[in-house]
């Protein structure tokens, strides 16, 4: 996992990106087996709250040793009017995990910890959870991200953390041209070391055919590609199986 040629490189941040339902988190559920085989923790933030046991196993996934995290509901009590109130986890909270998650894996670099967080799209900040649906904060996940960036850099160099960002692109207004554009601000575009966007090239009834191509790559070669196809029944595998041509009589 950690040699940058042959897997993903520790200590780094990733972002995969592209739109809804071409396959992300599948790729994602198959790296956290990987990480599994190679003897590492796998750590999966799941927000969208749409993580599938029988989908994982069928990855590779050893579901009784990953670690399925969420937002929660905390119950808090009031020091000024003693009352009970619940508390609502938001995106700094998941940060503040990946952050103490970071600072034990200090003990021993050696040992590969892969976290996904999916997605940075569907994980709201405390400012909205906090407020009502009357009320807009301004750039307040974009707000988040960059302060929590900046902190996630330092806390995993040097270690064998990998931090794994699923997003999903969103539709820009008030431009002339609409453009497709992950959400989260600029932060996590400038602090991964690598970005890859998935595009989906057909799709049927068994299954969809993928194509993972590397948008930014500090550690290695940009811009390769590999081809990738997940079926419904068999999971994902690597490669595109090429039709053969008939030749006319």
């Amino acid at each position: 996992m950690g040699d940058p040629d042959k897997g993903i490189a520790g200590g780094r941040i990733i972002e995969m990106y592209s739109n809804e339902s071409h396959g992300k988190s599948t790729i994602a559920l198959w790296l956290l087996g990987l990480c599994q085989r190679a003897g590492g923790l796998s750590i999966l933030f799941d927000s969208e709250n749409s993580y599938s046991e029988p989908w994982a196993e069928l990855q590779g996934v050893d579901t009784e040793e990953l670690w399925v995290l969420g937002l929660d509901e905390i119950e808090k009590k009031n020091k000024k009017t003693k009352e009970i109130e619940v508390y609502h986890e938001g995106m700094e909270d998941m940060w503040t995990k990946v952050e103490t998650i970071a600072d034990a894996a200090r003990l021993d670099p050696t040992v590969p910890v892969l976290i996904v967080v999916d997605s940075i799209a569907s994980t709201p900040p405390r400012a909205e959870l906090d407020g009502t649906y009357e009320t807009s904060p301004i750039a307040a996940m974009a707000r988040v991200m960059s302060r929590s960036m900046r902190r996630l850099v330092s806390k995993i160099r040097g270690t064998g953390v990998i931090l794994l960002c699923l997003n999903q692109t969103r539709t820009t207004i008030g431009t002339w041209v609409p453009m497709q554009l992950p959400p989260g601000g600029r932060a996590l575009k400038f602090h991964a070391s690598v970005r890859a966007v998935v595009k989906r090239k057909a799709k049927s009834d068994s299954g969809i055919e993928c194509q993972l191509q590397n948008v930014k790559n500090r550690i290695s070669p940009p811009f390769r590609s590999s081809d990738l196809n997940i079926n419904f029944r068999k999971g994902l595998t690597w490669g595109t199986k090429k039709k053969k041509k008939k030749k006319s009589p």
